[in-house]
């Protein structure tokens, strides 16, 4: 589903590898890893 369809209150399941489409609430995960890289500017992954 493209980003733009989501709407507030949507659930989304992510696997690995995925992009995460738009701002939201982690509600359950399990060995959640996150590269924020983009976000921060940073050379290397945090």
């Amino acid at each position: 589903m493209p980003s733009s369809e989501l709407v507030a209150e949507d659930l989304v399941v992510l696997s690995s590898g995925v992009r995460v489409p738009a701002n939201g609430r982690i509600i359950e995960s399990r060995g959640l890893l996150v590269d924020e890289s983009a976000l921060t500017g940073e050379s290397l992954p945090v």
